[in-house]
């Protein structure tokens, strides 16, 4: 190498022309909506399908309040019989909210037929002996329909509470007024009674389950045969003659025939009681009172909820039809001396507890379910307690939806709104002239991307940007051609589109899988 070509290399040097490309962090608006999706499949998993678990997984049978009394183990006693009682689904139809657009009917009917759905198959995981529910399964079962119409909306019903597995699980039904009317009317169906009984089942009936006799009434036929009864200035037992298939015959005809089993006393519409009588701690808000309407009935009359104590003599009582919790403790009119009783109940007094409502439709902040525990009367000396009974609350959906989805949601949207206005206006300080990496201009000078030049007596050599290779697209991503700036409703739009589309994959998966 002579003088000339030493200097020349010493002259020499290299320069790497590069295109603008984004430094720091490449892809700050795709990381916010991935943070957003985090946050929204965290809180559709726990509230769609965990909460249920959650709720269930916190009530016990209450069958530590029966060992605790009698003072034995649980290995020493026989395994109480489990009973779960619900009260007023009410599931929907098309017609349950008439003032109604036909779209949000048919959104409200989704939502709360998913509800069922979920809270059913969360109590069924406590695998219940038998289940009884106090009434107004269906809405509408009263209304004028045709026999197509209930069936298919008596199936729809037995879809949502469809059993857990093939094994047959023992189920009560008694009527409400929603089922089978109360009262006249042009829009009750005058075949309500015969398509009750052919569906659900007798409108009264004994049950010996547990070493108990479960007593399940007709309520509102009750009520329309003590009104009727007293307009003909009859007393009970001559109505119980002349109308022998009816309510006050059936509670008549066990005047005579000793129950030789404690009794549990189940009615749709919950017995009398003082006026602003307390409810007790777990009540949301007010009390039962008296009253009337179109088709319902508060309570239950004072001389009937006396003749139901007097003969029956219940150690006892649930109700449903108010649709929230209540409890209790009715005087005998005289006290009872062989009957055993709850443990928290007073001598000579009954607890009457009026179930929640199973739906989320129905006015409560958080539905819920009873459940009953009995044991053989054999198994302890009078006058213990032989059964116990607990409620268990269900998860607050709608205020979930109302006060977390909706929240959470327009937070989202307000955010990413926020980000794509700051993408659009930020955009040019997240580009820079850089040089390309090394290896960009070995294969720059590799494939003949570069040329020598002689710039101010110095040596140059050029190398040209790889086209078509590293062009940097929106936000980071690599293009094989001339990129588009993505505007500002583009750019929002598709962030939402990346928050949204994995929760409500999962949202669908798991309505599909309780459906």
């Amino acid at each position: 190498m002579d003088n000339s070509q030493a200097l020349s290399s010493r002259t020499s040097t290299t320069m790497t022309l590069g295109r603008p490309r984004k430094l720091g962090i490449a892809r700050p608006y795709h990381m916010l909506a991935q943070v957003f999706q985090i946050i929204w499949l965290a809180v559709i998993c726990y509230n769609e399908y965990g909460t249920f678990r959650n709720h269930v997984s916190h009530c016990p049978w209450p069958d530590h309040s029966l060992l605790l009394s009698t003072g034995t183990s649980s290995e020493d006693s026989p395994r109480p019989t489990h009973v779960l009682v619900l009260a007023d689904p009410q599931v929907l139809d098309a017609n349950s909210y008439p003032g109604r657009h036909p779209l949000l009917v048919w959104i409200t009917r989704k939502t709360v037929d998913m509800n069922l759905r979920k809270s059913w198959r969360a109590a069924l995981n406590l695998k219940p002996d038998a289940v009884v529910f106090l009434g107004d399964m269906m809405d509408n079962g009263r209304a004028a329909m045709s026999d197509e119409e209930y069936e298919d909306y008596y199936q729809h019903f037995r879809r949502i509470f469809r059993p857990a597995s093939e094994d047959p699980l023992l189920t009560f039904y008694i009527p409400g007024n929603h089922d089978i009317g109360l009262g006249r009317s042009a829009r009750f169906s005058e075949e309500a009674l015969e398509r009750y009984t052919s569906h659900f089942g007798p409108l009264n009936q004994l049950v010996d389950i547990g070493g108990h006799t479960l007593v399940m009434i007709n309520a509102p036929g009750l009520v329309q045969e003590e009104t009727l009864r007293a307009d003909d200035g009859l007393e009970r037992d001559q109505w119980a003659l002349a109308h022998p298939t009816g309510t006050i015959a059936f509670v008549e005809l066990l005047r005579s025939r000793r129950l030789h089993n404690p009794a549990v006393l189940f009615t749709h519409i919950p017995l009398s009681r003082p006026e602003g009588a307390s409810c007790g701690p777990l009540r949301e808000r007010g009390t039962i009172r008296e009253g009337r309407g179109f088709g319902y009935e508060n309570t239950l009359a004072p001389h009937t909820s006396q003749f139901l104590l007097q003969t029956i003599r219940p150690a006892l009582v649930f109700s449903g039809d108010d649709h929230d919790y209540c409890e209790y403790a009715h005087p005998y009119p005289t006290s009872p001396s062989h009957d055993p009783m709850l443990s928290d109940s007073p001598p000579g007094n009954v607890i009457e507890v009026t179930v929640k409502s199973f739906s989320i439709v129905m006015g409560i902040r958080q539905p819920g379910f009873q459940l009953l525990s009995l044991s053989p009367l054999s198994a302890f000396s009078p006058p213990l307690p032989t059964l116990a009974t607990t409620p268990c609350a269900l998860p607050a959906t709608l205020r979930t939806y109302l006060f977390l989805y909706a929240p959470l949601a327009a937070f989202t949207l307000l955010a990413l709104l926020f980000a794509s206005a700051h993408r659009i206006r930020t955009r040019r300080r997240w580009e820079a002239w850089a040089p390309l990496p090394r290896w960009c201009e070995r294969l720059a000078v590799a494939r003949g991307w570069s040329s020598n030049v002689s710039l101010c007596g110095r040596r140059v050599r050029v190398v040209w940007p790889i086209p078509n290779v590293l062009s940097q697209g929106e936000e980071g991503k690599i293009s094989t051609g001339r990129t588009r700036a993505v505007g500002f409703w583009e750019g929002w739009a598709r962030d939402v589109a990346r928050v949204a589309w994995l929760p409500t994959l999962v949202f669908g998966g798991i309505a599909w899988w309780t459906a």
